[in-house]
């Protein structure tokens, strides 16, 4: 059961990782900004499609890799398990060498068609109306105190049945690897990891809500459209999403304590693995970056193009712009967002964020 699933998840990652470019705003190549009606070039296309094959070649290295490692340590010891997470971390890194490679052929490729010698007259759409109507309200989040409320009572009368002492971790096959006594500052390491996390959805909750809007100059009214609706499904995907984790998390938690199998524990992390995998996948596919795949009536203007800010970009991927007030803007290269680098906010937040990360892990190493 176990194997699959790691075969499942890998294979979804995969899928995601490989087709990145064609969820992208179609007016950003390989974090190199291009005008619309470069959009669909054949060189273009060539170089998403290369990308595509090159992540898929190396994924299948990568599993052939991770597969020999089981049949030469057997799926019965950790090493073989660990042949899993190498594989993911493998395509990570060639993910990201495929993607600078890309990008320099982006780059040149721009220079030579004159993409952004001035051809097209540059403009800087601004949305006046306030953004914050166009996301779920702030009110949802008020699930994330319920939860773990919820998850303290499950506690509490699962409580007297729980073993001595308590599991609180397992390794990838599935087998206890950590314990604690059985106290309450244990309960609370438990209860930290689920806090954690539903911190962490609340983050990504204002991230949408209060990032930067990017507007099409050459389709104004049907960018703006798409970035409307965007907003709107991510925030409730992402909220109720969060909310869905968190719930999930308590309940192994509960069923834990409660003596459930450990290999059952481990294959339903797994599940819930990919089942995020899985929702990411779709939400790729059905609104794409900035909602760029949303359909929406169009009305280009001839002749418009995006303000070129490549030089605000570091590698396409490490944003920083003083004159830009923005501190979450959308990632050039794939869904989400990331920080503006050169706004003090910025340090606070990745500060903030670490510090509580390094305090739930020491205290959770200490129960």
């Amino acid at each position: 059961m176990i194997p699959v699933l790691y075969i499942l998840v890998f294979l979804l990652i995969l899928g995601l990782l490989s087709h990145t470019p064609y969820v992208t705003r179609k007016t950003e190549l390989f974090g190199v900004s291009i005008p619309s009606r470069a959009a669909d070039h054949e060189q273009c296309r060539r170089l998403r499609a290369f990308y595509r094959g090159g992540m898929l070649l190396a994924g299948a290295g990568l599993a052939v890799a991770a597969a020999l490692g089981f049949r030469l340590w057997g799926i019965g010891r950790a090493a073989g398990a660990l042949g899993f997470s190498a594989a993911l971390g493998g395509c990570g890194l060639a993910g990201f060498l495929l993607y600078l490679a890309c990008r320099r052929r982006a780059k040149r490729l721009k220079d030579e068609m004159d993409w952004g010698a001035g051809a097209e007259a540059e403009l800087l759409v601004v949305d006046t109306e306030s953004p914050l109507g166009d996301t779920l309200s702030p009110a949802w989040l008020l699930l994330y105190l319920l939860i773990p409320v919820l998850t303290s009572i499950a506690i509490g009368l699962a409580w007297p049945f729980a073993a001595d002492p308590l599991p609180l971790h397992y390794d990838a096959l599935g087998r206890v690897d950590r314990t604690a006594p059985k106290t309450i500052a244990a309960v609370l390491s438990l209860l930290l990891g689920q806090a954690l996390v539903l911190l962490v959805c609340a983050g990504a909750f204002f991230a949408v809500r209060h990032g930067k809007r990017q507007i099409d100059a050459a389709d104004a009214e049907a960018s703006r459209s798409r970035e409307r609706r965007f907003r709107r499904i991510m925030s409730a995907s992402v909220l109720f999403g969060g909310a869905l984790l968190g719930a999930f998390l308590g309940g192994l938690q509960v069923l834990t304590l409660l003596g459930l199998s450990a290999r059952l524990i481990s294959a339903l992390s797994l599940a819930l693995t990919l089942s995020i995998a899985l929702g990411a996948a779709l939400l790729f596919a059905l609104v794409g970056q900035g909602g760029s795949r949303l359909r929406a009536p169009a009305k280009v203007r001839p002749g418009a193009a995006n303000r070129d800010d490549d030089r605000h970009w570091k590698l396409g991927c490490f944003y920083r712009n003083g004159e830009d007030p923005a501190v979450f803007v959308e990632k050039r290269f794939g869904l989400g967002y990331t920080l503006n680098w050169a706004r003090p906010a910025a340090w606070i937040i990745l500060a903030a964020l670490l510090l509580v990360i390094t305090g739930t892990v020491l205290f959770i190493g200490s129960a």
